[in-house]
């Protein structure tokens, strides 16, 4: 980054070297190149031994057209001054996005249009290229050219170049105030605010900093403070070392905190989002440098630090880790392996001993091997050093000789036990020897439960023509989910009155469960019918795809636009209104409604109803219906009504 806002500046230089012709101050007024896009340019300059210098006020503007979101333009400015090439005095960094309101008024030769948007502003003082003094941040939402709303605002207090002092942000609602010491640590209570439904700004929780260091967290509820410990006192193993204080510090925090205070933790976890508050004005930073920055030489974006504890590895650790990161993986790469085979899903919904060992499995995964695999996690991203690992190991090697299962068979949900066969820990070893014997032993538990899984589904596997027509469904009932995520959506659900996929896929699941209920010999005889089943279930959603469109289609066909000479407009003209009613009210929503009772038996018969019905309305205007224009208007009935168009539907 450091060397891209250097090849800006020279570009810059470079250019305004190319404009300068002599001593005196000269004043350029043109287009410049940064960031890779073009600016309007307006400041004074001097030349001083081939050197172009800035010297008094600069300005560079921008605006484009284009879309955002909602908005037609994007915009951004910075206006300062410099004095002999050092940026000095007050700057100002504008950024927004806005679309005009209305239609505009001619004025002067021109419309003048107000304007709905947003705008960031960034504000303050620089003596002599250094920040020392605050900075005023305001992002405020306009409407009809008038601010309605501050999304945003930042009172950031830079000394000596430093963000240090109180710090005040607002964000939506949502408060924090902070300090920072001289060296843009963390320091004294951080107090993080929300607004209630009155207005009132209400204390929800503090952090409390001891030596730069976050010892505690409070939350404020109901009147009772809730005190979650961070810093365990005179913790002799740890050190304590100075880490930015960014995102990967909060997962730090919250990691010590979950240790220390699960119950509690939990409670306070539901209200940790409004601590983003602090990384999104750094995130609004880092945007303004990138416009700031090649031209000052300045950078608002504060690098905050903190201070934590780390436990330093033993020498013997290391290897016990890079082992149980091995042994759990290999475990994990079976489970997934289990997840991924058609026929182990099949087998655990047939054969009762199948379903208990996949259960089984679930449970050692869920209870033991997750605790396993999180602290393999922090171990590979580097967090683990910041965890007391003697207490944090104590609780995952605590390991029960019996686990409850939840064993799911027949859609029925019942809890069993199960005795773990390998796992066994040696309490005289080291906590780290103990996880590294853990991470083995559950190896080798799920491998056992693996085989005896596998000694089941071989009865699955033993018609291969089965097995790969199982895993032909399996596959169509996933294509069947893709293409309807694809193609259906609230518009089906609008004309039916009902989630059409939801539907559909409810349909296709009951298909699948009662052909997995079935014994070997009956799933020989039904998998084609099935599968074909399926098949007819895919080729619905291809044809459903059209049906708003077709109804579009009807629309123009029955509803002609025609000019009022009274009133100047355009009126709407329905032709055969009571045939087009029946279509919209009656036919095309009963149509639908099959849809709800769907077999495999009438799947075809139902969705063949959708093009005849859109054919047969359409006929309808070339002939004379002015006697079923009148015996239609007197039915709400699906099927009375296609009688009477001699439309040839299926109910």
């Amino acid at each position: 980054m450091i060397q891209k806002i250097r090849l800006y500046q020279f570009l810059l230089l470079t250019l305004f070297c190319q404009l300068a012709h002599g001593q005196e101050t000269k004043v350029f007024q043109d287009h410049v190149f940064l960031n890779g896009e073009v600016y309007q340019a307006n400041f004074n300059y001097y030349v001083n031994k081939k050197d172009t210098l800035y010297h008094g006020p600069f300005a560079l503007s921008k605006e484009v057209e284009e879309a955002i979101g909602n908005a037609n333009y994007k915009y951004a400015a910075l206006n300062g001054h410099f004095n002999r090439n050092v940026a000095d005095g007050n700057w100002a960094i504008r950024q927004g996005t806005f679309s005009s309101a209305g239609k505009g008024v001619y004025n002067d030769n021109a419309y003048i249009f107000k304007i709905n948007g947003n705008e960031f502003i960034a504000t303050g003082n620089l003596e002599k290229g250094r920040k020392n003094s605050p900075w005023q941040i305001y992002e405020w939402q306009i409407a009809n050219s008038n601010i309605v709303d501050t999304l945003f605002s930042a009172q950031l207090p830079f000394q000596n170049d430093n963000l240090q002092g109180d710090l005040r942000l607002y964000y939506k609602g949502e408060y924090l105030e902070g300090s920072l010491d001289s060296k843009q640590f963390t320091d004294k209570r951080w107090s993080f605010y929300i607004t209630d439904a009155n207005g009132k700004k209400v204390l929800l929780k503090e952090w409390v900093f001891r030596d730069n260091q976050l010892v505690s967290k409070v939350l404020y509820e109901n009147g009772q403070a809730f005190e979650l410990n961070i810093q365990q006192a005179n913790n002799q193993q740890a050190k304590i070392i100075e880490i930015p204080f960014d995102e990967n510090y909060l997962k730090i925090i919250d990691l010590k905190a979950s240790m220390n205070n699960p119950e509690l933790y939990d409670k306070y976890r539901g209200v940790d989002k409004v601590r983003d508050l602090l990384f999104t004005i750094i995130n609004k930073l880092q945007v303004v440098d990138s416009l700031f920055v090649p031209v000052s030489k300045v950078s608002l974006s504060p690098v905050l630090k903190t201070r934590v504890e780390v436990f330093p590895y033993a020498e013997a650790e290391l290897p016990l880790y890079k082992a149980a990161q091995k042994n759990t993986q290999e475990a994990a790469n079976i489970m997934l392996a289990v997840n991924k085979d058609p026929q182990v899903l099949v087998a655990s919904t047939a054969i009762e001993k199948a379903a208990f060992y996949y259960s089984t499995l679930h449970a050692v995964e869920n209870q033991l091997l997750a605790k396993n695999r999180t602290i393999i996690e922090n171990y590979e991203n580097g967090n683990l050093q910041y965890l007391n690992r003697n207490q944090l190991l104590k609780s995952t090697i605590a390991v029960p000789a019996t686990i409850q299962v939840p064993f799911v068979y027949n859609n029925d949900t019942t809890h069993t036990s199960y005795n773990l066969v390998h796992v066994k820990i040696d309490p005289n070893q080291e906590p780290a020897q103990q996880f590294k014997a853990l991470s083995e032993t559950l190896l080798r538990e799920i491998k056992h439960l693996k085989d005896s899984l596998d000694t089941y589904v071989q009865e699955i596997r033993r018609d291969e023509w089965l097995v790969e027509s199982e895993a032909a469904l399996l596959k169509k009932q996933a294509d069947i989910r893709k293409l309807s995520d694809s193609l259906l959506h609230e518009q089906h659900d609008k004309l039916a009155k009902f989630q059409v996929k939801t539907v559909l896929l409810g349909f296709t699941q009951q298909l699948m469960t009662e052909f997995n209920g079935l014994g070997l010999q009956e799933k020989n005889q039904q998998v084609e019918a099935t599968l074909n089943c399926l098949q007819q279930v895919e080729n619905l959603i291809l044809n459903l795809e059209n049906v708003p469109e077709n109804s579009y289609m009807v629309r123009d066909a029955y509803i002609n636009k025609v000019f009022n000479p009274y009133t100047f407009t355009d009126m709407e003209e329905v032709v055969k209104e009571p045939i087009y009613n029946s279509f919209t009210d009656v036919l095309l929503p009963g149509v639908f409604s099959n849809l709800q009772k769907l077999s495999c038996q009438n799947i075809t018969a139902y969705n063949q109803n959708f093009d005849r019905l859109f054919e047969g309305v359409l006929q309808a205007l070339n002939r004379n219906t002015r006697r079923e224009e009148r015996q239609i208007k007197r039915t709400d009935k699906p099927a009375k009504a296609a009688e009477i168009l001699h439309i040839n539907l299926t109910f």
